[in-house]
């Protein structure tokens, strides 16, 4: 197994980006903590939230939208990959999805300098998720939406050969060495031609949501984050219509924001106390003020959201999604993937009910993750030693 040497690249870096930032910096420190070299190139430098993981930043913003803007940072990317000469490069979303193809001469530098190259994939194409839903619609059933899911790829890649991959927004795109996937379900439909080595690797948690809070919130009932259409918005809104008058609801925006522009108008003559908050310094805060957190989303690449508010001891209520159960498994109240408000209401008033009985449970899912986390890492270890 040879010595590995990790370099990271990503565009947006914690605070900045959501989910996936948080994802890539999580794992840097669980394998710099395990014994690997590990060290960051990204857009904007966070030192201050990366402990122990050494981070060069840009010298300026970078949008990774904008190819202009990336073009302007490329040259530090290739001075630092000089510098830090790492055997092994883990390359971030977005410039892990086909849309970003100017992200190409990122994956080049690193290639003519001799690294082997792994992309992250986080969220399936929108096209393959409408697919799988729809097949799920017919069969009631995600397995058997999994399986009919998987053939119609297979036979559209015996058609289109490797372009496949554009096709449906794989990360192969980029013809990469391996792929580090957030969860099985996003990892199961991006090969079909089975090109390249590919590992799961759930996002790890470590300390990061222990300790107390440092700027405790009021109380209310439940919360959600980021109510985004494909967040669950829409399902969102219409329980906060249909919830009873006495509840609180508290929503925060989400990393990458916007999620409010809509969604406020959306919930506008609401009985319901709701307080929509656009940023937090600790998502500890917002965690412990909370009753329960829903997870409404129609499509996740990990239910991360779910897991940290669980590690902090508040239940939570979530849609039926294999990602998210990935992530929750029986220690969530889960509701239908196509309930109605009042199934989900009729579930919040279950959980505010009962709710120690859902700490519990919560906090027995936390073990089962504990260990899983733990071989993970491990794993991802000699993963890497082999590519």
């Amino acid at each position: 197994m040879a010595s590995v040497k990790l370099g990271l690249i990503s565009p947006l870096w914690p605070p900045q980006g959501g989910g996936g930032e948080v994802y890539l910096q999580r794992m840097g420190r669980a394998l710099a903590a395990a014994g690997v070299d590990v060290s960051a190139c990204v857009g904007v430098a966070s030192p201050e939230y990366s402990p122990g993981l050494p981070i060069c930043g840009a010298n300026g913003h970078v949008d990774p939208d904008d190819p202009v803007s990336c073009s302007g940072w490329f040259p530090e990317i290739g001075r630092w990959l000089d510098t830090v000469r790492p055997t092994h490069v883990l390359i971030n979303a977005p410039f892990s999805r086909v849309s970003h193809a100017h992200a190409s001469e990122v994956y080049a530098m690193a290639r003519d300098r001799g690294c082997r190259i792994g992309a992250v994939h986080l969220d399936l194409d929108r096209g393959v998720v409408e697919g799988l839903a729809e097949a799920y619609g017919a069969t009631g059933s995600w397995e058997r939406a999994a399986h009919e899911g998987e053939r119609q790829l297979r036979a559209l890649a015996a058609q289109l050969s490797e372009t496949v991959y554009a096709e449906i927004g794989s990360p192969l795109f980029f013809d990469v060495d391996f792929i580090l996937s957030c969860s099985d379900w996003s990892d199961r439909f991006i090969d079909p031609i089975g090109q390249v080595p590919r590992k799961v690797f759930h996002p790890p948690m470590g300390d990061a949501m222990a300790g107390p809070s440092r700027a405790p919130m009021a109380p209310v009932d439940f919360g959600f984050v980021n109510p985004r259409a494909h967040k669950g918005g829409r399902t969102l809104a219409e329980i906060i219509h249909r919830a009873p008058a006495e509840w609180c609801l508290r929503g925060l925006e989400g990393g990458h924001g916007a999620a409010f522009l809509e969604f406020a108008q959306a919930v506008e003559g609401a009985d319901v106390s709701v307080d929509l908050v656009r940023r937090v310094e600790d998502m500890r805060d917002f965690y412990d003020s909370l009753g329960a957190l829903l997870v409404a989303s129609v499509y996740e690449g990990y239910g991360m959201v779910g897991v940290e508010a669980m590690m902090r001891g508040i239940p939570v209520v979530a849609r039926d999604y294999p990602a998210i159960r990935e992530a929750v498994g029986d220690g969530a109240r889960i509701v239908r993937f196509e309930a109605t408000s009042a199934e989900w209401v009729d579930a919040m008033a279950e959980v505010l009910s009962d709710r120690s009985r859902w700490v519990a449970a919560a906090q027995a899912r936390m073990a089962e993750l504990a260990a899983r986390e733990t071989l993970e890492i491990e794993t991802l270890k000699a993963f890497l030693g082999e590519i």
